[in-house]
């Protein structure tokens, strides 16, 4: 199974399991499984556990067993069948049979999930991507030559300027530990609601002033400048990403001879 095998390493005192170590392409891999005769998924995240006090920096966990058989009319699953999910609309990919209810003349409820897989490129490359386009629409918006183009542009605007909004909890939660992320999360909950007061006066006073075209001319100054500052400081926090990054730099340096620092 594994390409290359490693030595074992020292362990935690706290950390009962065993492991085999090695590696499979360029992957390090750390194999643990359940003690003889022990079954059950509050069991395999004891192991979990265990294995993160050993093995602190580990990216993803991997459970693999031996699946009950569920064959149906449409779907004929047996024992040791190997199925491959996907998350699809609301549900995770990864659904327990028995996480859910069963409803007197109803369908089966489920009421709970394993979570989507974790993301592979990070957030940063999203938010610039996005926040260059709606600096673009914004300016585009500004010298609009008509009530259609300008609705367009506006909703151009608005679609990518929702990036920040969906993925701002999750850069928070990178940038700040535990003790520090409830006050961020509470300051970046209130900014927002500036815009109500401010945006109103600020917006009426250009518009009456040099017209509303400056009003989109303003925004896409504000904002310019605010993604400039962003790209600039904002540093990339995702671990998955960091650690790529570092490998290929090891890769190249390997190769010319040199050295890379740590």
């Amino acid at each position: 199974m594994l390409d290359e095998t490693h030595p074992a390493q020292p362990q935690s005192q706290k950390d009962p399991n065993t492991y085999t170590l090695g590696r499979i392409l360029s992957h390090n891999v750390v194999i643990a499984c359940l003690p003889a005769g022990i079954y059950g998924t509050n069991e395999a995240a004891t192991v979990v556990s265990n294995m993160r006090t050993t093995f602190p920096n580990l990216e993803y966990f991997l459970m693999v067993g031996v699946g009950g058989g569920a064959p149906s009319a449409t779907h004929d699953i047996r024992l040791g069948d190997v199925v491959v999910s996907k998350p699809t609309g609301q549900y995770g990919g990864v659904i327990q049979y028995d996480f859910g209810k069963a409803v007197p003349g109803e369908s089966f409820h489920l009421t709970g999930m394993l979570n989507q897989p974790p993301q592979l490129y990070g957030r940063r490359i999203l938010w610039v991507t996005s926040h260059i386009a709606m600096v673009s629409f914004l300016a585009g918006s500004a010298g609009s030559p008509n009530i259609a183009t300008l609705l367009i542009l506006r909703f151009l605007v608005g679609t990518f300027g929702g990036s920040p909004l969906v993925n701002s909890c999750g850069t928070i939660a990178e940038l700040f530990g535990p003790a520090q992320r409830g006050l961020a999360l509470k300051i970046y909950c209130a900014v927002p609601f500036l815009g109500h007061i401010l945006g109103p006066i600020v917006g009426g006073f250009v518009a009456q002033s040099v017209g509303w075209r400056m009003v989109q001319g303003v925004c896409v100054i504000l904002i310019g400048v605010i993604g400039v500052l962003g790209i600039l400081v904002i540093p990339k926090k995702y671990k998955l990403v960091l650690l790529q990054r570092r490998g290929r730099q090891l890769a190249t340096a390997d190769k010319s001879g040199g050295s890379a620092a740590v």
